[in-house]
Order: C-alpha cells, then sequence, then structure tokens
C-alpha cells in the first residue's frame, strides 16, 4: 500500500505544481487577480481531495485484493521482488493483479507527471510569448503588467518539479522494464536470449531502487531543501538581470 500510495501522492504533487504555477500565472494576468477567501477555500478543498485520492483508493485497492485472496507469496519465477501477487493465480491473473495492485499505477505516474511538466513548460512558454507582445504592443515606457512582477515565479516549482520526476523514473525504471519484459514473455512468448541475464541484473537495480525511493526523496525535499531554493532564487535573479540588461 506504501507504494500505491507513494505513485498517487506523485501525481497529484505534479499536478499541484502545474496548478500553482497556472493560477500564479492568471494572478499576474491582465485580467485581474482572485481574491483570497476564494484562493483559500479552492485550496481547502484541493487539500481534502488529495487524502482522499492518495490514500482511500489505495486502501479500497488493497482490500480487494485482499478480499480475493490474490496476495500472498510467489515463486519468485521472473517476477523477482513483486512477492505479493499469489502464485496460485493463472498466468493471466497474476499479471493483471500486478498492474493494479502497482506497476499500472506506476506508469501511469510516469505520463502524469511528463504531461503535467509539458502543460507547465508550455504555459511558460505561452506567458513569455504573451508578454514579449504586450511589451511590443503598448511600449516599455508604459507596460500593461509590472516588468517585475511578470517574471516572479511561485518558489521552489522548478528544480522541486525535475527532481520528483528523475527521482521516481531513475530508481523505479528498472522494475518497470522487467515487468514489460516479462508480460511479453508470458504473454506474447517473445523471450530474448539475453532475457536471464538481463532479468537478474535489473532485478539487482529494482530491489535497490524500489527501498531507496523514500529516502532521496526525503534528501531532496526535506534535508537539501534550502540548497534548492537557494539554487532556485539564484537562477530567477540572473534571469530577471538579464531581462533588465
Amino acid at each position: 500500500m506504501a507504494s500505491l500510495c507513494s505513485f498517487w501522492w506523485t501525481s497529484i504533487i505534479s499536478f499541484n505544481f502545474w496548478w500553482t504555477y497556472t493560477c500564479y500565472a492568471n494572478d499576474n494576468s491582465v485580467f485581474g487577480s482572485i481574491n483570497n477567501s476564494t484562493r483559500q477555500s479552492t485550496w481547502n478543498v484541493k487539500i481534502y481531495v488529495y487524502h482522499i485520492l492518495s490514500w482511500i483508493v489505495p486502501a479500497i485497492i488493497i482490500f480487494t485484493a485482499l478480499s480475493k485472496g490474490v496476495l500472498g507469496a510467489d515463486n519468485s519465477d521472473g517476477t523477482g521482488p513483486w512477492c505479493w501477487i499469489s502464485a496460485n493465480l493463472s498466468v493471466r491473473e497474476q499479471t493483471i493483479w500486478m498492474a493494479v495492485s502497482g506497476k499500472g499505477w506506476e506508469i501511469l505516474m510516469y505520463f502524469s507527471c511528463f504531461g503535467f511538466y509539458m502543460l507547465l513548460k508550455f504555459r511558460q512558454m505561452w506567458e513569455r510569448s504573451r508578454q514579449k507582445k504586450m511589451q511590443e504592443q503598448f511600449g516599455s515606457t508604459s507596460p500593461l503588467i509590472p516588468r517585475t512582477r511578470c517574471n516572479q515565479q511561485p518558489p521552489d516549482y522548478k528544480l522541486s518539479f525535475i527532481f520528483l520526476w528523475i527521482v521516481e523514473i531513475v530508481l523505479r525504471i528498472s522494475g518497470t522494464v522487467r515487468f514489460i519484459m516479462t508480460a511479453l514473455r508470458r504473454h506474447a512468448c517473445i523471450s530474448p536470449p539475453f532475457y536471464e541475464h538481463v532479468d537478474v541484473i535489473l532485478m539487482h537495480f529494482q530491489s535497490f531502487g524500489d527501498c531507496a525511493q523514500a529516502f532521496c526523496s526525503f534528501l531532496i525535499f526535506c534535508v537539501f531543501r534550502r540548497l534548492f531554493r537557494y539554487i532556485n532564487n539564484r537562477n530567477g535573479n540572473t534571469n530577471l538581470s538579464h531581462e533588465a540588461s
């Protein structure tokens, strides 16, 4: 259940980064800003929704798996660290429940993080293009939006988001590759001659990565948070000085 909650929280944090930046950009737009009471009420609703999705949904999945008796000891044949699915199930059922109770949500997390990251970058590009057109249209002496305010960004969102995505992929991609290789071997009869050798190597990386995810996230977002904030603020000030010159 811890892994499921981690996948949900990672996707939700990615969504929250994108949402925060979008709302921040809207507050700095010509269309006005959202009042504090509306922003606070929206934030309170989001917090409740985040917790419901990140705790209740994984709990429902796990209790459903328990009620159907799919959790149990595995024979470790082609699965290695994936020991939560019972070997008494058929091969098809094992693959389905491996996806439903873990790997499927992990792959969905990869795509969701990538999607929100691209949305954020496209929004950045659109904001910069809009600001440039407005400055050309109205002139530098009477900009519609103050220059210093336009270039402000929510603190920590750049580095935090990038490291969040990189940590998840680097630490867990080996297990995802093993899952896809195993599924292809079981159901599509695709088994390259080097499968066993590669599977053993990936299994060792997976055994380390799955256990190190929480620790690496703790280092990045807790221990070294001030360092990332300093680097982010320094880069932001450098960009402002270049644009001002």
